[in-house]
């Protein structure tokens, strides 16, 4: 359907979303707009807010969330979830959108939507083509006190590793959360951040050893041989302490990445390269996460 001029002008504008209410003032009958639902022309995003170009909005990704939460509850702040999405923020978790409502707001979280109460201050809002949203810094901050600390640490190194903060920054994050609920389970992680890591898996691996009181000697450690040659790099390294010589090498292998027939090859030659130089190696995948002490024990007997 062709939208009338003054609407594709406002729906330019709002990133091709608009309300049933913008619908109807431009004469459009309420059967009209859920015949268009019904057909495939508009997706409905929320209720009583429509994406009206589906095509030309894939290219807008998260700002049709941020913008459809704006529109169906005005005066609300995106943040968690959505604003980490809207900032592209890596290693995020999914979940549904969130936002900061009025206190007093009648919302209740759904499967679909959670909303939040929380207190924001001047800095922490920042307003980008006409929507507020939480700044990257209170994003972060957000996020560490709601997820799980094994999910916390991935997105606050590939934070910095993108350079959307830098590490002093997180330790002034996480000394401003001083008696936030659900801070104290994180509080030791804004010292833990090391941009140097490759992948979110690595950052759980590491994790898990640094809890289990065993953090690595070294990260994103260089193996060379008598040459000088760069044969391989691990995620982290442990100095072996039966042999003078020699490091325990530790690789976080994600199924994205290894799993391909190239990179098999590839990473079988590399330890075997590895190996003939008196390394000793181990490789973790996110299955091995998901008990604390798998990794550990493992090193511990390697070592």
């Amino acid at each position: 359907m062709e939208l009338p001029p003054p609407l594709t002008s406002l729906a330019l504008a709002q990133d091709w979303v608009l309300t049933a209410r913008q619908l109807r003032a431009a004469g459009l009958h309420p059967s009209e707009i859920q015949r268009h639902v019904a057909s495939g022309r508009w997706v409905r995003v929320r209720r009583g807010v429509y994406l009206v170009e589906p095509e030309k909005a894939r290219l807008m990704g998260a700002w049709v969330e941020a913008r459809a939460l704006a529109l169906r509850f005005p005066g609300c702040v995106v943040a968690g979830l959505s604003a980490a999405r809207v900032w592209q923020l890596k290693q995020v978790p999914s979940g549904p959108p969130e936002m900061v409502v009025r206190p007093g707001a009648a919302l209740a979280a759904r499967h679909d939507l959670r909303p939040r109460q929380w207190e924001l201050g001047a800095g922490d809002v920042q307003v980008v083509r006409g929507v507020a949203v939480t700044t990257v810094a209170r994003t972060l901050a957000d996020l560490a006190c709601t997820h799980d600390r094994l999910d916390v640490l991935p997105f606050l190194d590939a934070a910095v590793r993108a350079g959307r903060v830098t590490t002093k920054e997180l330790l002034a994050i996480g000394q401003g959360l001083t008696g936030r609920p659900g801070a104290s389970h994180v509080a030791d992680l804004w010292g833990l951040v090391d941009g140097r890591a490759e992948s979110g898996l690595e950052s759980k691996v590491r994790l898990r050893c640094v809890d289990a009181e065993l953090p690595p000697d070294a990260v994103q450690l260089e193996v060379r041989d008598h040459t000088g040659r760069l044969v391989a790099r691990a995620d982290l390294g442990y100095r072996l302490r039966r042999r003078r010589h020699g490091w325990l090498l530790v690789e976080a292998d994600g199924t994205e990445v290894h799993a391909a027939p190239a990179a098999l090859y590839r990473d079988r030659h590399r330890w075997n390269d590895v190996s003939v130089l008196d390394h000793v190696s181990l490789r973790f995948t996110t299955v091995d996460t998901i008990d604390p002490f798998t990794i550990p024990r493992a090193i511990r007997a390697a070592l």
